[in-house]
């Protein structure tokens, strides 16, 4: 997906961690600042309590949105 919008990139790596075969509670992300926690914020992902710059999204929540 080069030249894809940063949104559309994150779905796409969504929608591949529903379908592997590898099973797996939540997909994890990393932000590198203030910025991006508030996008992946937007992106309904959730901070861990004790380190709010690491997020995650349910992969239960994730299986909905390509159901």
């Amino acid at each position: 997906m080069p030249g894809a919008p940063f949104s559309n990139k994150i779905a796409d790596a969504l929608y591949r961690a529903s379908r592997s075969e590898i099973a797996s509670f939540a997909v994890v992300v990393d932000a590198k600042d203030d910025n991006a926690r508030r996008f992946y914020e937007r992106e309904s992902f959730l901070p861990f309590p004790d380190q709010p710059m690491k997020l995650f999204r349910p992969m239960t929540e994730i299986a909905q949105l390509f159901g």
